[in-house]
């Protein structure tokens, strides 16, 4: 009894972040708040085919990208790697991997990149081309944890370190992924949630 009441709190307490979160973010205007897109494509043969509805149910490596607290149902050692050609010719990289330590949690490190390759640089004067090429670069590197605090819930962290660069320019950012899942006493539904990408500003600078 104590320890779904402890459950309860802990899952009462997150819910009440997240509200509050939201009401600060209502006094502050959205415009240009979203960058590094390539972050939202998502990751996993599986998960994909469930239309990402993924969150509840991770139990894999592929909980570093969807939702961390799912790592504490991957078992022993986990690698995973998906290679996805995107639209226009975007190719996207993910390698992942996860250890189980146990009651002490569990650990995971994620790479992530996309590249549109080389393409012509062009203008109003030389529409055919400069001679000069370009390329447009993103990578996100994370190292995730996540722990069992009770047998009904769990908690887990994944901050991340982002790079973009285009041509000449580049910009840099830290974000962080925080999830929780928590199965209730009733059939053992699961309650969960997860915050992505949440981090700070980026521009791109450069000549």
């Amino acid at each position: 009894m104590k320890k779904y009441l402890l459950s309860i709190v802990l899952v009462v307490a997150v819910l009440s972040i997240s509200i509050s979160a939201q009401t600060f973010k209502s006094d502050v205007s959205k415009r240009g708040t979203t960058a590094a897109p390539f972050l939202t494509i998502g990751q996993g043969a599986r998960s994909i085919g469930m239309g990402s509805a993924f969150v509840g149910v991770t139990n894999d490596v592929s909980s570093i990208y969807w939702n961390p607290s799912g790592l504490t149902k991957a078992e022993g050692v986990l690698i995973m790697f998906d290679h996805t050609l995107w639209i226009a010719d975007i190719k996207y990289n993910f390698l992942a991997a996860s250890y189980n330590l146990g009651d002490l949690g569990t650990i995971g490190v994620s790479f992530l990149s996309s590249n549109i390759g080389e393409m012509k640089v062009t203008t109003v004067e030389q529409p055919t081309g400069t001679g000069e090429t370009f390329s447009a670069n993103d990578m996100a590197i994370s190292l995730a944890y996540a722990i069992q605090l009770t047998d009904r819930f769990a908690i887990g962290f994944n901050p991340k370190f982002i790079y973009q660069s285009i041509w000449k320019m580049s910009a840099t950012a830290f974000a962080l992924d925080l999830g929780v899942q928590y199965v209730t006493p009733f059939d053992d539904a699961v309650l969960a949630m997860s915050i992505s990408n949440f981090g700070t500003k980026m521009q791109l600078l450069g000549n």
